[in-house]
């Protein structure tokens, strides 16, 4: 059964890095490893790239390079621009959406210009981490035009940072929940991963000018920086420094990070992960390289993959496109079938009101005989009905101004007993409010009263306004102020 091989390629300022990466028996295994030269400021002119594409396909030729082998490459120039997104969305499409406002601020390149990737998203606690890295859609297409032209199957486009941090786990420098800080080194350029919980969060690529011995203060002034704005890769307990650099520099930096932060330090050992067929692999200026071919090979899946979203979103276009055909079709035939239906109903209350005509004459004709010409049958109808409704107004009224007054006394009398011997003289009504005039023999007695008329559900509330005794026949006078719902 033939090996699964993929082809790495690595942008520099000034060179293409290249390694192929197989896997055999669980094991991987570095093929081969070389570089070409490359102008980063004439990549973009037509001339240079097509002498680059046929560069390319000289040294995969010479070389012995795999070009069946599938290739995973980052973006030229380091123009990867990375963001760190916290939320409390747990559905990636709401997480992708808040992925643009985020990135207004901070990128200087227009949103639909734009191929975006989330790495390492995860739910814990309600909480969604995730780094969000993008590249210019031109940069990718391009990319993808010039392996095309040198005869390479471009499968997927990374980042050098996402490479690094699959070595590391390869090699076990990084497992499980680990929170640690990826260090790397290669000439020109110095890469810093932010790793959390097992999750990549954070990343910076930026350039690194001088020899590698000579860049150890610039790693510690970044390092800084970056334990400043993310504290908790200090702070942790197991957190720890995963390093990748050239063998001459490695104890040196190692120590003064060390040193510096009192973090332990872990060195990034691929001997025992990589079998190889070469010294150049083991260069840390291959390490890259090295990593976005493991990527394709290990298919964790977690990490950025901005031709994944190009194809998904031209796919998406394709169904929205497919979507809005089928849709009109439908709409189409709701239009016909309401229309047809809409005549149908219109028929029918053709018929009906003919009807409803002909069943109104006949009522006038039974019920109002006094109106001998019936012109509009409804319009006339209508005035007839508006008339007896006042009428039946009118009526109800009076009956209810007549009620009223019996209702509340009768309410009043059958909370009076003979032994309190009380006497209502007369009642005032108005509105809402009644007021009772009368006489009884106690002030217990008229107390009594008032107090069995507050729970009356008839009355909304009874106030004994007034009591009095009256000089000449020793009776109690009294004055009830009655809240009435009736």
């Amino acid at each position: 059964m033939p090996a699964k091989t993929a082809i790495g390629f690595h942008f520099t300022p000034d060179c293409i890095k290249m390694v192929q990466l197989s896997r055999r028996s669980g094991r991987y295994c570095v093929d081969n490893a070389t570089s070409v030269p490359f102008d980063g400021q004439a990549f973009q002119e037509p001339e240079s790239r097509r002498a680059l594409e046929a560069r390319i396909r000289q040294v995969v030729e010479e070389a012995g390079f795999d070009p069946k082998a599938a290739v995973v490459s980052d973006v030229p120039h380091g123009n990867v621009y990375y963001a760190t997104l916290t939320t409390d969305l747990t559905r990636e499409e709401d997480i992708r959406r808040l992925v643009q406002f985020e990135l207004e601020d901070d990128v200087p390149i227009p949103f639909e210009d734009l191929a975006v990737d989330l790495s390492g998203h995860r739910h814990r606690e309600d909480v969604t981490r995730c780094l969000v890295a993008a590249a210019h859609k031109s940069e990718v297409q391009s990319l993808r035009e010039m392996l095309s032209a040198a005869q390479l199957t471009c499968s997927a486009v990374s980042t050098d940072v996402n490479a690094i941090e699959a070595i590391a786990r390869s090699s076990q420098a990084i497992a499980g929940d680990d929170t640690a800080i990826i260090v790397h080194l290669e000439s020109g350029r110095l890469i810093i991963g932010l790793v959390n919980e097992g999750c990549l969060l954070g990343a910076r690529s930026l350039a690194c000018a001088g020899a590698p011995e000579d860049c150890a203060e610039i790693v510690i002034t970044d390092l800084e920086r970056t334990f400043r704005v993310h504290p908790i890769f200090l702070d942790a307990e197991a957190s720890k420094v995963v390093l990748s650099a050239c063998e001459e520099i490695t104890h040196s930096l190692a120590k003064a990070i060390e040193e510096r932060f009192d973090l332990p330090v872990k060195p990034l050992d691929i001997e025992s992960t990589f079998q190889q067929s070469t010294d150049m692999a083991s260069n840390a200026d291959y390490r890259v390289a090295l990593g976005l071919a493991l990527m394709q090979l290990s298919s964790s899946g977690a990490t950025p993959n901005f031709i994944a979203t190009a194809l998904s979103e031209a796919s998406l276009k394709k169904d929205v496109w497919r979507a809005g055909r089928v849709c009109a079709a439908l709409v189409l035939l709701l239009v016909v079938l309401l229309g047809y239906q809409t005549i149908s109903r219109i028929r029918a209350l053709d018929g009906r009101n003919a009807s409803l005509q002909k069943e109104i004459k006949a009522f006038f004709a039974e019920h109002v005989p006094e109106i001998p010409k019936i012109v509009q049958p409804l319009p006339q109808m209508t005035e007839q009905l508006d008339l007896a409704r006042k009428d039946y107004q009118v009526l109800s009224q009076a009956v209810r101004k007549r009620a009223l007054p019996l209702a509340v006394m009768q309410v009043v009398s059958k909370r009076m007993s003979v032994e309190d011997d009380l006497v209502i003289s007369y009642m005032l009504l108005d509105h809402e409010i009644v007021r009772v005039f009368g006489t009884g023999k106690s002030y217990k007695s008229v107390e009594a009263l008032a107090a069995d008329l507050r729970v009356a559900p008839e009355f909304k509330d009874v106030e004994l306004e007034d009591v009095s005794t009256n000089r000449g026949d020793g009776r109690v006078q009294f004055r009830l102020l009655i809240s009435r719902t009736l």
